[in-house]
């Protein structure tokens, strides 16, 4: 009788376990580049750090968090694919497969540019802001005199290292008559010396 009792206490913990074990995995969610604990942490805030204009403007203390969640591949992940990211209503609603697919779809872009205006270290979109804005903005003395309000802009068009980039090769790449005749190639090798 009490081997019968044990081995139902035990099935009954069994079942439970199993049951929140299984519902536990029911909610887990495609974490991305981000431990479970980085995720959670990364929920938990979305609502306001989605509203950022850009990764790197997030004021991670405002939040109730030292810094941003993540080691430096996440992080740059995010600073550079945050447009499309923020869209998600929900950190869980994020597609890191379609994510980091368009990296990879990206960085062969970047790396064997076609006959579309090459783009460098900005989106499509960016580029053709900066293609259309390039006879005003090239005539700054530096890359940071530029004043993006006068262009209906709140910040500069890319990513932290877009504009880090720009800022550090300023002198040379403002004497492009047109953005699309940058060497981005030519840039960056310049940058890796």
């Amino acid at each position: 009788m009490l081997v019968t009792k044990m081995r139902t206490i035990v099935a009954i913990f069994a079942a439970v376990f199993a049951a929140g074990a299984l519902a536990q995995q029911d909610f887990q969610f495609d974490t991305g580049p981000f431990t479970q604990r980085e995720a959670a942490l990364m929920s938990a805030v979305w609502p306001e750090i989605r509203e950022a204009e850009s990764f790197d403007r997030i004021d991670w203390e405002s939040v109730g968090l030292v810094a941003a969640p993540g080691d430096a591949q996440a992080r740059r992940l995010m600073e550079r694919h945050w447009d499309d990211l923020r869209e998600a209503a929900e950190f869980s609603d994020i597609d890191w497969e379609r994510t980091t697919a368009q990296r990879a779809s990206s960085r062969d872009s970047f790396a064997q540019p076609d006959d579309e205006l090459e783009r460098g270290p900005f989106t499509q979109r960016e580029a053709t802001l900066m293609s259309a804005l390039w006879p005003q903005i090239r005539e700054a003395e530096t890359f940071e005199q530029i004043d993006w309000n006068a262009y209906r802009l709140n910040d500069a068009p890319g990513d932290a290292r877009a504009r880090r980039l720009m800022s550090r090769h300023w002198g040379s790449l403002r004497q492009a008559a047109a953005f699309g005749d940058i060497d981005w190639e030519a840039t960056t090798e310049d940058r890796r010396r």
